[in-house]
């Protein structure tokens, strides 16, 4: 029943999906820089801007000189992963049926699903889960009496705190008789029938699918109401709905200050369930969520499948479980350690390594060889292709950990292969764009940071030669603030920790995971203040992420 309302051509094989992230295409923003009402341009690593970002502290006097300023948000609905959590919290269930749910759209490289109308056939899709759900959740477990001796009165106080729960806020009087209508359309047939009738109709509403704020009408901006703070910090730590604790502060208005905010941030971020955040940050930052896109030859890695798909994702997700909630959780440690935490025998192999090497879950790693992220095997695999493997992994790093825009190759630009191109490697062919101004203009911004990743093959196990021709692992950075050389990984992996426009790149990501949206100059103030935080805590993400819900950007929101 449905209650639904209202690259240079010729040099770079197809052999990889296009490392290129979706997005909803942001309009400009009316935020202007010479707008009086607009903060400064402070920087913040997104690159493309035309204006030289200011120091450090001579952005914080002005921001703090200035008044409240925020971008503009977008509706969003639940992604899959909100919307099994939810469900489960909601209603206590077990398993919860989304494979047959549409793709989540998204923000660089997060799933945040902004503006997008549902559709037909996502409509439908979340119709039947409803039904689904709805037949077959245990009553007695979220009913305040027994199913088997309910009465309306049960029924209603149900409908009261399930609504709650469900649409993240207290019923109005007008959405209360509605559900009451559909109980009594139920009840009719039995007291059971009725409340699931309520449980259907509500997992289809847009009050429940889509994450609804409300913006001001005489106004640039207001803070967040109280259920929609306590909405945004539920779904930022955890990725499902508030607890009881929130929705009791949110009751009693002590979501209001910074420093309740804070507190409520440092309280999740403590908790068990925070585990979900980090996963899915880490995942999506990197790439892994695809995983299962990339295909390899099963004759070459008759290894690579499901099951070490799943593993190798495990093991990024451990490791960043690790660093930030148990370790110093810096950039630095993310991008350099000197250890991982694989748990599966078929990726240790990957490493050369078995079970008995592993102390306290932690395996040791030749840091001549390995350091950090970029060289655990989900990463080295998502990035790779048979002839172009130094290309994708320099998108990587130059998109996600750098946050350069480098936008679509040029149609026009054509590579022809030297004439001896049987007698090399994929590498040298690759390497021979440095000798081509065209394709060099672009290919220096990827190749140049790849080919410190060469040593790797496709699902990541380290080589010093392909067949029978040696490695160059040898790169250079250039366009950011630690342009130079390096030989190698490691290397590779020092650089890029110690750079600044690393560590502003890690907190845009995290803007963007946390809001559902790049920011927008209304929003250098915000960034200026989690940088700031990372700076001062040699780029902790704890402290960044418990820096971002006392900004304007996370606490206020802004007029249609």
């Amino acid at each position: 029943m449905s209650f639904f309302f209202g690259a240079c051509s010729g040099s770079i094989s197809g052999d990889a999906p296009s490392a290129r992230q979706e997005d909803d295409g942001d309009a400009p923003s009316d935020d202007t820089p010479d707008s009086p009402s607009s903060p400064p341009n402070t920087g913040g690593g997104t690159g493309g801007g035309s204006q030289e970002p200011l120091h450090p502290t001579e952005a914080e006097a002005l921001c703090a000189a200035s008044g409240p300023a925020v971008g503009r948000a977008k509706v969003r609905r639940l992604t899959t992963l909100q919307y099994a959590n939810t469900v489960r919290d909601l209603l206590k269930a077990s398993t919860v049926p989304t494979s047959s749910f549409l793709p989540d759209t998204k923000e660089g490289p997060f799933d945040t699903n902004t503006s997008v109308p549902a559709t037909e056939l996502a409509i439908e899709k979340y119709e039947q889960a409803a039904a689904t759900l709805a037949s077959s959740t245990n009553l007695d477990a979220i009913l305040p009496c027994k199913a088997a001796s309910g009465n309306d009165a049960c029924a209603n106080d149900f409908i009261d705190r399930f609504g709650l729960r469900a649409y993240r806020r207290p019923l109005s009087s007008d959405e209360q008789a509605s559900l009451r209508k559909l109980y009594n359309l139920g009840k009719s047939d039995s007291f059971e029938t009725g409340v699931r009738l309520v449980i259907e109709g509500v997992l289809q509403s847009p009050n429940f699918l889509y994450l609804f704020e409300y913006p001001p009408t005489n106004e640039d901006s207001k803070v967040l109401e109280p259920y929609e703070t306590a909405t945004r910090l539920s779904y930022l730590f955890w990725n499902t709905m508030p607890d009881d604790e929130l929705f009791t502060a949110a009751k009693d208005g002590k979501l209001s200050s910074k420093e309740q905010l804070v507190a409520q941030a440092e309280r999740l971020l403590s908790n068990d369930r925070a585990k979900a955040t980090l996963d899915a940050f880490h995942t999506q930052w990197m790439g892994i969520d695809k995983l299962e896109q990339i295909e390899k030859d099963p004759a070459k890695y008759p290894q690579y499948g499901p099951a070490l798909i799943k593993a190798m994702r495990t093991e990024t997700e451990s490791f960043a479980r690790k660093v930030i909630l148990e370790g110093d959780a810096t950039v630095q440690t993310l991008l350099t350690a000197n250890w991982s935490a694989p748990d599966d025998d078929a990726v240790l192999a990957i490493y050369g390594a078995k079970r008995g090497d592993l102390a306290n879950g932690r395996l040791a790693l030749d840091s001549s060889r390995r350091a950090g992220l970029l060289t655990q095997p989900a990463v080295l695999s998502r990035w790779a292709s048979e002839h172009a493997s130094a290309v994708y992994r320099g998108i990587l790093v130059r998109e996600n950990i750098l946050c350069d825009e480098l936008g679509a190759p040029p149609e026009a630009v054509s590579f022809e292969l030297p004439p001896n191109a049987d007698q090399l490697s994929a590498q040298e062919i690759l390497r021979e764009h440095q000798n081509n101004v065209a394709c060099n203009a672009c290919h220096r911004l990827m190749e140049n940071i790849g080919f410190g990743l060469e040593n790797f093959d496709l699902v990541g196990t380290y080589r010093t030669k392909v067949g029978n021709l040696g490695i160059d692992a040898s790169g250079e950075l250039v366009e950011t603030d630690v342009d130079g050389k390096f030989s190698g990984p490691r290397e590779l992996a020092d650089k890029l920790a110690q750079s600044e426009q690393v560590k502003s790149c890690v907190a845009v990501q995290w803007f963007r995971y946390a809001l559902g949206r790049s920011p927008t100059d209304a929003d250098a103030c915000s960034v200026a203040a989690i940088n700031k935080a990372a700076r001062e805590s040699g780029g902790n993400i704890r402290d960044m992420l418990v820096s971002l819900v006392a900004t304007d950007a996370f606490r206020l929101i802004h007029a249609e």
